[in-house]
């Protein structure tokens, strides 16, 4: 009987205990959707090469990664939450806030988790120019994609936006602001790139009223505007860096979004403009 009476509650414990460990893993994971930290695979590495080419010690060079990830993740979750309506028009249900597997509440702990772990790691950065970039990346984030701003509602603007934050910032995080000025036209090259983003979430996005570059002006226009912005910036850098290897990807970045200008968005043309991008983004901030 003794037996028999205690087999139960523990059965029952173990029982809670499995199921507390699936809804936490199972949060875990829908945490990591919402922060998505995959996205910040470019910036990073821009980052890492821009440092070590200044030689930028090791305790900085983490600082910088976490400063880089936790705005990402920050913007990220926003930007979720924004999206909610463009997101169920579009059928994206993995998203956690669209699911229901996380909340509001879950977002606001992510932005200030992301603030407080920013500025905890300032004072390894180098000064002023660490805290210049960190709110400015916090700042460009949030206005990314709350009101009235919502850069990502704002057609080419929040591409360079995009840009600028995923291109150009990174450089100035390791190298200082001269070396910056002189990546800033990758932001025009990144948001040529970026404007075929939005093709696949045009039908739903325009349901939603999301105003994507491709909802404001069509697909076709999409591609030719993307295509403009491309030249743009590759000009940009003929005058900022004079010749050298950049031009190899930078001519790999335009003759795709200029096959695309013409027939229209291609997804394999887009993936090898975007590892072309990637390329060139790296071959600038080691210049």
């Amino acid at each position: 009987m003794v037996s028999g009476m205690t087999t139960v509650p523990v059965a029952g414990a173990r029982g809670l205990a499995r199921e507390r460990y699936v809804d936490g893993r199972d949060r875990g994971r829908a945490l990591g959707e919402l922060c998505r930290l995959r996205n910040m695979r470019v910036p990073w590495s821009v980052f890492v090469v821009a440092g070590v080419g200044v030689g930028l010690g090791l305790p900085a060079l983490v600082a910088g990664l976490v400063v880089i990830g936790v705005a990402g993740a920050a913007a990220a979750a926003l930007n979720d939450r924004a999206d909610v309506a463009s997101d169920r028009a579009n059928g994206r249900f993995d998203r956690p806030l669209v699911s229901g597997l996380l909340s509001d509440r879950d977002v606001i702990g992510v932005v200030v988790g992301a603030g407080l772990a920013a500025l905890a790691v300032q004072p390894v950065l180098p000064q002023p120019t660490g805290l210049a970039v960190t709110v400015l990346a916090l700042v460009v984030g949030a206005a990314s994609a709350c009101e009235p701003v919502a850069l990502q509602r704002r057609g080419l603007v929040g591409l360079l936006a995009l840009g600028l934050c995923y291109l150009v910032l990174p450089v100035a995080l390791a190298a200082g602001w001269a070396p910056a000025l002189h990546a800033i036209p990758l932001a025009a090259v990144g948001a040529g790139v970026l404007a075929h983003k939005d093709a696949r979430d045009e039908r739903g996005d325009r349901l939603a009223g999301k105003a994507t570059l491709v909802v404001r002006v069509g697909s076709r226009p999409m591609a030719r505007t993307a295509f403009a912005a491309t030249v743009v910036g590759a000009a940009g850098l003929a005058a900022t860096l004079r010749l050298g290897w950049w031009i190899l990807p930078a001519l790999v970045v335009a003759v795709e979004m200029g096959r695309m200008a013409r027939a229209g968005h291609d997804p394999e043309r887009w993936m090898r403009a975007r590892v072309a991008l990637v390329a060139l983004a790296l071959v600038v901030a080691g210049a």
